[in-house]
């Protein structure tokens, strides 16, 4: 029997550092190999056990609602309009709260990555709020989301200026009590979804799942989506091998 779980995906940025490519067109249905870069991640989640998705937009959001309609594959989509998007994505997160009830996936709009980490990441068996998906990464860079962990996996730190042993790919598993910790961090004007999983953290209530090297990349520019193995990503997912 194959484990199912909703899908949250944060569809709602501007994708600034595509310049003039993002004018007129919303980062999430920039092409590759001929497929919105949204649709990939949507392939990915639902091969690895993804079976309906809530999908939180916000600048040029009408034009993602055309393009994905209301399923995609034959699963369902219902769509959230995020007016606060400009303040960070943590609002994207929450206004999705009154959708999500169960424990769920969230994935950026923008990343690629192997459909086998959803899989396990809905697998493995997890007592806290946050199951975060993190990679080692020796060669990090100012832009990494960092993540320090302990022994036991338990988040002790995350935020793009700290030491952290580990990064985040920007894949989660949630409890819906993530939505408390939002509010909380939303009251205190703090507007970034790591400033939730950071007090979960504090609470002991956040872990990491190691995806042991398995592959992603997250395309903020457009440099890396023309990088070799973005490039090679329909590629990858179609025989399940690199070269």
């Amino acid at each position: 029997m194959v484990n199912t779980m909703k899908g949250v995906i944060i569809a709602a940025g501007e994708g600034s550092r595509f310049g003039n490519i993002t004018y007129n067109k919303p980062k999430p249905l920039i092409e590759l190999d001929g497929k919105p870069i949204i649709e990939w991640v949507m392939d990915a989640l639902m091969s690895g056990g993804v079976d309906s998705f809530v999908i939180v937009v916000g600048y040029l959001g009408n034009k993602i609602i055309k393009k994905l309609g209301e399923n995609y594959n034959e699963a369902d989509i219902t769509f959230v309009n995020n007016k606060n998007w400009k303040l960070g994505n943590l609002t994207s997160l929450y206004s999705a709260r009154e959708l999500v009830n169960e424990e769920f996936i969230l994935s950026m709009s923008d990343h690629l990555f192997d459909p086998a980490i959803v899989r396990d990441l809905i697998k493995v068996k997890s007592q806290t709020t946050v199951l975060l998906g993190v990679d080692r990464k020796y060669q990090q860079t100012e832009d990494d989301m960092k993540v320090l962990i302990d022994s036991h996996k338990h988040i002790l730190n995350i935020g793009k200026k700290i030491f952290g042993n580990f990064v985040d790919i920007g894949l989660f598993k949630l409890k819906p009590k993530i939505f408390e910790y939002s509010k909380g961090a939303i009251d205190e004007n703090k507007f970034q979804l790591y400033q939730s999983i950071l007090k979960a953290a504090k609470n002991k209530d956040a872990m990491a799942y190691d995806i042991s090297r398995r592959f992603w990349i997250d395309i903020d520019t457009p440099e890396e989506l023309e990088s070799y193995y973005v490039q090679k990503f329909p590629e990858f997912i179609k025989k399940r091998k690199w070269d």
